[in-house]
Order: structure tokens, then sequence, then C-alpha cells
């Protein structure tokens, strides 16, 4: 099955038994995009909510990836069972769906694909939508086994500018990946963190939607990566490094990962920026 899907993939996906449709929005306005139907969602989808459930709450760090029992208790709680295929969106097109399709494939769960597009998309096409609400449902047997492997820390990170194991690559805008802007965040410093390399995530976007698999390809490939290491993507909080890393896994064979503190982390620490 495909990652990334059309809507119309999608729809006709959705017909079928044991599918189960996920919206991963966030509300309000999120990197200068606002959603056009905030009070909408795909009929019959499920809440996802990656900064108040499905994160650890305890860090002082957003958005970081859960333990296994707490996101498999959550899962189960939204009615999602092993043997279901995930659909996966957001209200602006393509922002946070990637980050949801991360975690259920760092959880292990590969019957998973994220709507191109997303809510727009798929009101443009004329498909059935509903107010904007959480509902309560059966509960599901989804168990997922972690892939620690998959998320690096800072530790990690700190090591590797020396040792070079991995490649890294910034998902921010080009302003604040080359210290031109101020960040967003109050007292954090600009730059990036030394040899990483940048594909701002709206580069490989269009219209809130993937760009094609041959015009992905050319943004990666003017990176010249090396084919045999690793990739490290990061961001500002984790979200965007997730669209970067949907948009290279159907294009590269290279093994891909997460920084999960990105920017938020790094840049309010003292350790080397470029």
């Amino acid at each position: 099955m495909k990652n990334i899907l059309t809507v119309q993939e999608a729809f006709e996906l959705s017909q079928k038994d044991n599918v189960i449709i996920l919206d991963a929005s966030q509300d309000g306005s999120k990197v200068g995009m606002t959603a056009q139907h905030p009070d909408l969602m795909i009929e019959g989808a499920r809440l996802f909510d990656i900064k108040d459930v499905f994160s650890d709450t305890t860090s002082p760090l957003p958005n970081m990836f859960p333990s296994e029992e707490h996101f498999n208790k959550n899962a189960q709680d939204l009615g999602i069972n092993n043997k279901d295929h995930i659909l996966i969106y957001d209200n602006l097109g393509i922002f946070t769906s990637p980050r949801a399709w991360w975690m259920f494939n760092v959880m292990s769960h590969d019957q998973v694909s994220v709507i191109n597009g997303g809510l727009d998309a798929w009101i443009s096409a004329g498909y059935p939508t509903e107010a904007r609400l959480q509902h309560t449902f059966e509960k599901g047997d989804f168990k997922g086994k972690k892939k620690d492997k998959n998320i690096v820390d800072a530790d990690f990170i700190r090591e590797d500018i020396h040792t070079f194991s991995h490649q890294i690559i910034d998902a921010r805008g080009k302003g604040r990946f080359d210290g031109s802007i101020e960040e967003p965040r109050v007292g954090m410093r600009s730059g990036h963190i030394p040899g990483a390399k940048n594909i701002p995530f709206k580069n490989l976007l269009i219209d809130g939607q993937y760009k094609s698999k041959e015009e992905r390809k050319e943004v990666f490939d003017s990176l010249q990566l090396d084919k045999n290491k690793p990739i490290v993507f990061s961001c500002g909080s984790g979200i965007t490094a997730c669209v970067d890393l949907l948009g290279a896994s159907d294009i590269i064979e290279n093994e891909l990962k997460i920084y999960d503190g990105s920017w938020t982390e790094w840049g309010a620490s003292d350790w080397p920026i470029e």
C-alpha cells in the first residue's frame, strides 16, 4: 500500500472493511497557514490529538513521542485494531498528518497512509464531511511495538556532529535555518545544527499537496546525499520534520529517522550551532 494516497484512492479504500480515518489536525494557525474548514472533518473520522494525547505531556518539550504503553492505550480508546488500515489527514493540506503517519510506523503498524491534500482536497472532490467532534468508540485491540531506533535524541546528535554517521536535514524555512530571521519562540537561538542541510517542508508541496515523486526526487537529489548513510530529519518541534520524512519515504532508500526534540531543544541549549 502506498504511503501517500490521492483523495480518490482514499475514498475508495474508506468504503472497505477494517479502514479507519484519523483527523490529525491541530487547532489554530500554524506556520502562516490557516484552516479553511476548522469545524469540519471527513465523515466518520476520529480525532487524533498529537499535542495533548499522543505525546509525552510530562516532557518540557512539545510533541515528544510517548511511551509504547501510552500510545497503545490511546489508540485502543480510538477503537483502532491491529488489522485496520489507517487513513490520516489534516485540515491544512499536508502538515500534521505525516507526524501521525510516522508515529504508527514507529509503532510497527505498516497499514497506514496519508490523504494527499487533506480535508480541502476531500471537500473539493465532493466527498462527505460532518461536524468536527470527538466521539467515543468500542475499545480496539491495537498493540504496536515501538521501534526506538527510528527516534534519536540530543545525545545522539551531539555525537553525530563529530562522527558524521548520519545526514541531518532540517525542514524549517530557509530564513530560520540560516539564522537570517528570529525564531518564533522567545529566547531561542537562530541557526542550525552543524552539518545539517535544509529542505524547507513547503518545497515538497504545491497547493497543500505533495509534489509528484519526480519533483520531490529533484529536491532531494539537489542535496547530493550519501545513499549509504541514514538520514535524521529535524524541524522546530518534530512536526514538519515528518513532512520531509514522508516526502522522502517513497523516493529514497536511506534509513529515515526523526530528532524528536528538534530545534526547540537544540536551539535552547548551549550546544554548537551554525
